[in-house]
């Protein structure tokens, strides 16, 4: 027969045996404890008779003369006229000379282990027990001044009539609580794994896509506690990893809308003016000249969205990216030199500390400080002077790009850092990296991969943006703790 299968079965088996073995246990000592301090009671009573005998008292009348001892035995204590037995010892067989209840008085035999022991302690009593025909009897034999062995019993009824009461009340109250440990277990067992029904409904719920149901147990810290308590902690991440996932997939699809957008618009114009081509401006000088030229504009703009959304595409790809030094002041001089090529019309500076070392991927920084400040020479007008302003903090180099232009667009400036998001002003023809709208999305990815961040700060004139990027040997340290300014955006 199989035991039962459920958990709270198997748990309410183990109380109830567990119980039992304690009780039976507790019941046998009683029981046992209960005799023994009855026997000695009774072995306490026969040795006083016996040594009174043995002392030349009443029982030293008792001699071989049976009919003078009957006669004599109305003057004896009223305790050797009931149910006691006194009898001498002769040789290996006990020859009763007062018999007491309604047993025979046919000689008994002296178990031999007694007869040893009065032959080694020849002065000391000895307790043993007889099975006469009238019952069991507790007996001492002793040997008395006249040199004969004094054996006096007294049956063990009353003994046994208290044991049994006894073992009635054991069996009784044993039953008793065992079945209340049976309601107490149950209960118990059904509160302490109340938690687990809980866990039960949850998994079901969350498995059926309410990914917010928890169990919510709190109080004594038990283990199904904790089992509770370490289902809600991972609900709470598998919650957070599918909000992840479709805040991810919505980035996706937002990202592919916009992408696709973007890309439409220069294909769109490299195929009216293939159109028009094809339909003569071959055999016009200037319409071919115009059209080509249009059609290499729309090509490198393809081209340089392409280029920013590879270059996203791997700054959000979570692969693990080879850092190390990266002197500060070439890198700046460089960029400033190509943007100056490109922009003659702006005016490009420099100032702050010099000789910083960042940690990070070379090319990462670069394209994040080219994006930056040709974001600043892109939409600004002629004539606008960009400053590159270089500070050190304690962790962290923090580069402020701003210029005199016109400013930001109202409204909030973070919205600057999402994708696709462009500012005023038009991208110059073959520009550097303006134009796309990804610019100072790859300023706030690259930011981000190296710990640091990007914000847009409050600029009475022109717009001002500043990044924050470790030292190298201060990597574990976050920038954003060095900094005056808000905390990175929410992404």
């Amino acid at each position: 027969m199989r035991g039962p299968r459920s958990l709270r079965g198997r748990l309410l088996v183990l109380v109830l045996a567990l119980s039992g073995v304690v009780l039976l246990v507790s019941a046998v000592a009683t029981y046992e404890l209960t005799r023994r301090s009855l026997v000695d009671r009774l072995d306490t009573q026969l040795r006083a008779i016996s040594a009174g005998a043995s002392q030349g008292g009443p029982l030293a009348l008792l001699v071989a003369n049976r009919d003078e001892v009957l006669r004599r035995s109305r003057d004896l204590p009223e305790e050797l006229q009931n149910d006691l037995r006194v009898g001498t010892a002769d040789g290996g067989s006990i020859r009763w000379v007062l018999v007491g209840g309604s047993g025979g008085d046919d000689p008994t035999p002296l178990p031999t282990p007694v007869r040893d022991q009065l032959v080694r302690s020849p002065g000391e009593p000895a307790s043993f027990d007889l099975d006469l025909a009238d019952g069991g009897y507790r007996a001492v034999a002793q040997r008395t001044q006249l040199g004969m062995v004094l054996v006096v019993a007294q049956p063990l009824r009353d003994v046994d009539s208290t044991l049994s009461r006894l073992l009635f009340i054991l069996a009784g109250v044993g039953g008793v609580m065992v079945a209340v440990a049976a309601v107490g277990a149950l209960t118990l067992v059904r509160f302490a794994l109340r938690p687990l029904d809980r866990i039960v409904v949850a998994a079901d719920a969350i498995a059926d896509g309410d990914l917010s149901h928890r169990v919510g147990t709190a109080g004594a810290p038990t283990e199904v506690a904790h089992v509770a308590r370490a289902f809600d902690t991972m609900g709470d991440r598998i919650e957070a990893a599918f909000a992840e996932q479709r805040a991810s997939e919505e980035r996706v699809r937002r990202f592919a809308a916009d992408a696709s957008h973007e890309l439409r618009t220069p294909l769109t114009s490299i195929r009216g003016y293939a159109e028009l081509f094809r339909r003569g401006a071959a055999q016009r000088p200037d319409d071919l000249a115009n059209a080509m030229a249009r059609i290499e504009d729309e090509s490198t703009r393809m081209s340089r969205i392409v280029e920013s959304l590879l270059e996203l595409a791997r700054l959000d790809e979570p692969s693990e990216t080879d850092f190390g030094p990266v002197p500060l002041d070439p890198l700046v001089e460089q960029i400033l030199a190509g943007l100056r090529a490109a922009h003659p019309e702006h005016a490009f500076t420099s100032s702050g500390d010099r000789g910083l070392v960042l940690h990070g991927d070379h090319g990462q920084i670069h394209s994040a400080l080219t994006n930056l400040v040709a974001n600043a020479g892109t939409h600004t007008p002629a004539g606008t002077t960009v400053t590159v302003h270089v500070a050190r903090t304690p962790t962290a180099a923090l580069i402020r790009v701003s210029d005199d232009g016109p400013g930001l667009p109202p409204g909030d400036p973070s919205h600057l850092f999402d994708r696709f998001t462009r500012g005023p002003g038009p991208a110059p023809r073959g520009g550097a990296a303006g134009g796309s709208g990804l610019g100072l999305a790859i300023v706030d990815a690259v930011a981000r991969r190296h710990g640091g961040l990007v914000s847009a700060l409050p600029s009475d004139r022109g717009a001002c943006f500043e990044l924050a990027l470790p030292l190298a040997g201060t990597s574990d340290h976050p920038p954003e703790a060095d900094l005056p300014v808000a905390g990175p955006r929410e992404g």
